[in-house]
């Protein structure tokens, strides 16, 4: 049973994604007046969760018992992660969602990549790089109409949204690489509740900066739902993103994190209808024939 757990567990990185995937789904669905509402919410049902599981699976004795330095460098580094999801959401206001994504993706790999080279002396096999190279040039096919189609439309304005795409994927490779570098003395488990806490207070805290206030969800039933839907599955993603990040490099976690968008295609196109393109199909393709070449050599 253990050995079963234990290769289960190898694949942490790819449920993680998948999960995220459903998760982008359905907050496609939901329209939120400010974008701080839903990293908000998902914190607190986040840490309902993380409070049940470590009462009745964990113990809270155990909670940053290794050493307290770690929970100052996971505050710090999911703190990074969360100022990456603001630029990031700047960004998707400024231009079309598929360059962001294919611009913060190269950076968020680029910048892990050379983090695990030059500070923790990680020297990948070529054929895990070239798996690598397969999935990011697979976020490129998936987003190459969209690329294409609106790069002659782009203003001047658009360029500063360029700019945010490239500073969210860089926050978020300093973001993993702090992570990584806590879990080496700690838990997933204290990953995830630092990281729950950290969302709900910041996220707060610029809410009440910019003056503005987080969406109330008890005003629609339907809207509650999809909010708590999306919730539970981002706090799974989160879960077992962590539990990679514990099991192997940043490199290798971020690598197989960024292939959510294939798993978000597939699903759209069976959930909401959504038009695949030959482009995609082969990106698909692609993707997937990255992925297996990454755990096939990592």
């Amino acid at each position: 049973m253990l050995v079963l757990m234990d290769y289960f567990l190898n694949f942490a990185a790819l449920i993680s994604a998948f999960t995220w995937a459903i998760t982008s789904v359905v907050f496609k669905t939901i329209n939120l007046k400010n974008v701080l509402s839903f990293p908000f919410y998902e914190a607190i049902v986040s840490f309902l969760l993380l409070s049940v599981f470590i009462t009745f699976f964990y113990g809270w004795d155990l909670i940053f018992r290794q050493n307290l330095d770690s929970l100052f460098i996971f505050v710090i580094g999911t703190s990074t992660g969360c100022i990456g999801f603001i630029c990031y959401v700047i960004s998707i206001r400024k231009i079309p969602i598929g360059i962001a994504l294919t611009l913060s993706a190269c950076s968020n790999i680029l910048t892990i990549l050379l983090l695990d080279y030059f500070l923790n002396l990680f020297i990948y096999n070529w054929l895990v790089l070239f798996g690598s190279f397969l999935i990011l040039m697979s976020i490129f096919l998936l987003n190459f109409e969209y690329i294409f189609s609106n790069t002659p439309k782009m203003k001047n304005s658009s360029y500063s949204g360029m700019f945010y795409s490239l500073a969210a994927g860089l926050i978020w490779g300093f973001a993993t690489y702090l992570n990584d570098l806590a879990l080496n003395h700690a838990l997933f488990v204290d990953a995830a509740l630092a990281r729950t806490i950290v969302w709900v207070i910041l996220p707060s805290l610029i809410t009440i900066c910019i003056r503005r206030n987080f969406d109330f969800i008890p005003d629609n039933k339907v809207h509650s739902f999809k909010i708590i839907l999306a919730a539970i599955l981002a706090t799974v993603s989160t879960f077992f993103w962590f539990i990679a990040l514990n099991r192997t490099t940043g490199f290798l976690s971020v690598i197989m994190s960024n292939s959510a968008p294939i798993f978000a295609l597939i699903i759209g196109y069976v959930f909401l209808r959504e038009k695949i393109s030959k482009y995609q199909t082969l990106g698909i393709f692609i993707s997937f024939s990255g992925i297996l070449i990454v755990i096939m050599f990592r």
